[in-house]
C-alpha cells in the first residue's frame, strides 16, 4: 500500500491537473465498490481515465440511492468501466493490482494507479483536538457511526445540530 502507484483522491487530482487525464493507457484500479469507490470511478471516468472497480462484496454502489444506482451501473457499462465483484485482494505491485476472482482465478489488473477506497472508519481525532479549545463540539456523519453513510445523511445530521444550537 506504500507503493508509488497507490494514491488517494487528493494526490490523483493533483496528478491529473499537472499531467492531464491520460497518465498512461493502463488506467486506474479502485479497491472498493461501495458508494465512495463508485463515486471515485465516475469522477475518474469523466476525467478520461480507464477504470476498473474491484469489490470484495457482490453488490456494487451500496449506499447510493436506488435511482442513482439504476443510472450509474448502466453508465459504467456504456463507458467501459470493468466491475469485478466477490474478489480477494492479493497484492499491489509495480504493474497494478493482483486479485483472485470469485471463480478462484488469480489475475493481474494492470494499472498505473491503484486507489484504495475501502470501508470508512471513525475518525475522532478532530473532536479530541477541539475539546477544550472551543466551547462546544458536535460530531456527525461517519464519526457517529462508522458504517457507510451518505453525504446527505451527514448534511442532515449537521443541519439538525445547527438548528439545535
Amino acid at each position: 500500500i506504500d507503493r508509488k502507484n497507490v494514491v488517494d483522491l487528493t494526490k490523483l487530482d493533483t496528478l491529473l491537473t499537472l499531467l492531464g487525464p491520460k497518465l498512461s493507457d493502463l488506467g486506474a484500479s479502485i479497491m472498493g465498490g461501495e458508494h465512495h469507490g463508485c463515486e471515485i470511478a465516475e469522477w475518474l471516468t469523466k476525467k478520461g481515465r480507464k477504470v476498473t472497480i474491484c469489490h470484495t462484496g457482490e453488490e456494487f454502489a451500496e449506499g447510493i440511492t436506488v435511482d442513482d444506482k439504476l443510472r450509474l451501473i448502466p453508465w459504467f457499462e456504456k463507458k467501459g468501466v470493468k466491475l469485478y465483484g466477490g474478489v480477494k485482494y492479493e497484492e499491489i505491485n509495480e504493474k497494478g493490482l493482483v486479485i483472485t476472482t470469485k471463480e478462484g482465478k488469480r489475475m493481474l489488473l494492470e494499472a498505473d494507479t491503484v486507489m484504495p477506497s475501502l470501508f470508512l472508519k471513525q475518525n475522532l481525532d478532530m473532536e479530541a483536538k477541539l475539546k477544550g479549545i472551543v466551547p462546544e463540539v458536535y460530531t456527525v456523519g461517519s464519526c457517529v457511526k462508522p458504517e457507510p453513510d451518505l453525504m446527505v445523511d451527514a448534511t442532515r445530521a449537521g443541519g439538525a445540530v445547527g438548528h439545535m444550537i
